[in-house]
């Protein structure tokens, strides 16, 4: 039912996705702000998406592992609770693999509540709507592993700056780790447990894995020199 529903959306249920609002990030109390414009209109070509990613795979890795490895990774979704909608819940609520799925799509569906978060990170529909209005991706787009894994980047740089600001300076080990807790409840805050306190996440993964792939991912920005493609103003 939940698919004929949604192939049965008119380009006019869609297109008032398509609008665009001024970019936006979210502080530690949870206050939306202006993202900066140094930061919220970079360049998103295709070899520096894969660059600047190559350099955050031991983080995107270990939040993968928490948040949807089990679950269908890039196909999975759930609609408020762990597996709820089984392994790889989007092709249940679309028959349809993510990359056959528009990111428009996706997003009527969460807005009419048919599901929830999407994807290999689980992206919920305030979070992915904001990456449209910032133009990190598009609602034209197909919600394919490259729109993803840009999607990934997008929080690190732009919604959670504390943690790409880590990757290429080395300053703030501590508040990056914060950031992503606050971005992924899978990951663990300064007390060793998930910052949400709702009963239903957990943290699954320690503190030391994330300062590890924190660190990780900073050695690999050291050893790159991508001061000749790219570093945050």
């Amino acid at each position: 039912m939940n698919a004929a529903l949604l192939r049965g959306l008119s380009a006019a249920a869609l297109a008032p996705l398509l609008c665009s609002a001024a970019p936006i990030s979210q502080g530690g109390d949870g206050s939306v702000q202006p993202l900066p414009p140094s930061i919220s209109r970079r360049s998103s070509g295709s070899s520096l998406a894969a660059f600047h990613g190559s350099i955050a795979e031991p983080l995107s890795s270990l939040i993968a592992k928490g948040e949807s490895s089990s679950a269908g990774g890039y196909d999975a979704a759930n609609n408020g609770q762990a597996m709820d909608l089984g392994s790889s819940g989007i092709v249940r609520v679309f028959g349809r693999k993510a990359d056959q799925v528009s990111v428009a799509e996706i997003l009527a569906a969460q807005a009419q509540r048919l599901i929830h978060a999407v994807g290999r990170y689980q992206i919920i529909g305030s979070t992915l709507q904001q990456l449209v209005d910032q133009r990190c991706i598009t609602a034209a787009q197909l919600f394919s592993t490259a729109v993803q894994d840009q999607a990934f980047l997008c929080l690190i740089q732009d919604k959670r700056p504390a943690v790409w600001r880590f990757i290429t300076t080395g300053d703030g080990l501590s508040q990056a780790a914060d950031a992503l807790s606050m971005e992924w409840a899978s990951m663990p805050y300064r007390n060793g447990r998930t910052f949400y306190s709702n009963g239903s996440d957990r943290a699954h993964a320690t503190r030391v894995d994330l300062l590890a792939a924190l660190e990780a991912c900073r050695q690999r920005y050291r050893n790159r020199n991508p001061e000749a493609h790219f570093h945050l103003a």
